[in-house]
């Protein structure tokens, strides 16, 4: 090698400015490239995917969609209310052009609440008979409580005693509600709904009531729908047959305020094989 090779290929090598430039336009061609692909990918996946149309929302059309649903009532699944829905929603689906709109029917357990009655009756000192009076504090259903999934019937039986037990996360904290109705503190602790139905079915409670001390405080903290499990038909023998119902935070506190009244519960609550509509097109 020449001495002027040499000086050329030690310039190369031990100037720092050259080398960095060097890299730089390496790395520069590696994302002019890298940018290209992903260019030319986007604009091919782009061409597969065929037009787009923005079809729009009518307001004014699903207002009135809302008000008409709303104007049948509750629409439980295996009701009359929901027969009245589905065959709207087959309108609905005929008018915008489907084919084959059709209505087909599933037998499934369910429930309807044909009567929800809650109230908080004076008794005298010993216990036995009514302050007649006292006139009783009457709860509304939907507002003031909330009868839960497969709940229990009650009808024409004596007003129950009630204790509190707490957040009712063990078997045993329900012994004291045998034959009573028990309270019981729903918050973030408290076990689902189908093991504190069970729980104190199985030590004699005559009812359930959760208290909210935990959904909702912007609201007031007040009662909300919950289901338990459902049960093996309507005559299910192992299913806890006692009523279930969550109470705001307000009328649970009301409840425990009183210890010398009594719950008058009479619940009905048709349990059985109904057929649920689903609208096909």
């Amino acid at each position: 090698m020449t001495n002027d090779a040499c000086r050329g290929f030690n310039t190369c090598q031990h100037n720092p400015a050259a080398m960095r430039r060097r890299y730089k336009l390496v790395a520069l061609l590696v994302v002019i490239v890298v940018v290209i692909a992903a260019l030319a990918l986007y604009y091919r996946a782009r061409a597969n995917e065929g037009e787009a149309h923005l079809i729009g929302f009518d307001h004014e059309r699903a207002y009135q969609d809302e008000r008409f649903l709303t104007s049948l009532g509750p629409r439980m699944a295996g009701t009359d209310v929901e027969g009245e829905t589905a065959l709207y929603i087959k309108q609905e689906f005929e008018e915008a052009g489907l084919e084959n709109v059709h209505i087909e029917e599933y037998p499934v357990t369910l429930f309807e609440v044909k009567r929800a009655e809650v109230s908080l009756v004076k008794y005298g000192p010993l216990g036995y008979v009514k302050d007649r009076s006292t006139q009783p504090i009457t709860y509304e259903h939907k507002v003031d409580f909330v009868v839960q999934g497969y709940s229990g019937s009650r009808t024409g039986q004596d007003d129950l005693e009630f204790v509190f037990v707490g957040q009712g996360a063990n078997e045993t904290d329900y012994a004291p509600a045998s034959g009573k109705a028990a309270i019981v503190r729903w918050d973030e602790l408290t076990p689902g709904n189908p093991s504190v139905h069970r729980m104190a079915w199985s030590q004699g409670a005559k009812a359930v009531v959760l208290w909210n001390c935990h959904y909702g405080e912007e609201m007031g903290f007040l009662p909300i729908f919950k289901t338990s499990e459902e049960p093996d038909g309507a005559n299910d023998p192992d299913y806890p047959d006692i009523p279930f119902f969550m109470v705001s935070k307000d009328v649970g506190e009301q409840m425990l305020d009183r210890s010398d009244w009594r719950l008058d519960v009479q619940f009905e609550v048709d349990i059985g094989e109904r057929n649920v509509r689903v609208v096909v097109g």
